[in-house]
């Protein structure tokens, strides 16, 4: 029999890791930051600097027309909202059904408790 070639290693892509602008005082981010590390997704982050404007700067609306944070840029993609934000994280992350219910009641319990959060418990804290 011929002898087989071993297989050429295929090249590595250079991975672009998801940017998240971000500052530390706030809550959504710090949402965001928790499903980012719960779900080991590697990321680098830009801390907006609200004292020098740069949430109103042309290139940050171009990114978040509403300027605020968390904002992310995955790729091509720029999505804001920190519930928007978490859910294409988990989304993309493939989690399983326990740890993020897509049906039925433990899914009615999730919005509900998301949607408490953001009417109840974040206007609270802002």
């Amino acid at each position: 029999p011929k002898p087989q070639n071993p297989k050429t290693p295929k090249p590595r892509r250079l991975e672009i890791l998801m940017k998240l602008f971000t500052h530390p005082m706030s809550p959504p981010c710090q949402y965001v930051f928790g499903i980012l590390h719960q779900l080991g997704v590697p990321f680098n982050a830009h801390q907006v600097d609200f004292m020098k404007g740069e949430i109103k700067t042309p290139q940050f609306l171009k990114l978040n027309p509403l300027g605020k944070v968390p904002t992310i840029e995955d790729g091509p993609m720029t999505l804001f909202e920190s519930k928007a934000i978490q859910r294409y994280i988990i989304s993309k992350s493939n989690v399983k059904e326990d740890f993020y219910p897509t049906k039925g009641k433990d899914k009615a319990n999730l919005e509900l408790m998301l949607a408490f959060n953001d009417s109840t418990l974040q206007p609270a804290f802002t």
